[in-house]
């Protein structure tokens, strides 16, 4: 109960990655109330959108 949430989603396609945070109001995970923003939707530079455009390069290299 009471717990936050934090989801961070680094997609192939960087326009696709997302964060999405919330928090669980319900014992067990339940009744979470939580908001999704994707990279695409950011106008300004965020920590979020700092995050993935020094990550997403790297990690995705290495699936090659």
């Amino acid at each position: 109960m009471h717990d936050d949430l934090e989801i961070i989603s680094l997609a192939r396609n960087k326009q696709s990655s997302y964060i999405r945070k919330g928090h669980a109001w319900g014992a067990y995970g339940s009744d979470i109330a939580s908001t999704t923003k994707y990279y695409s939707e950011y106008k300004l530079k965020s920590k979020f959108v700092r995050f993935v455009d020094k990550w997403h390069s790297k990690l995705y290299i290495l699936q090659k």
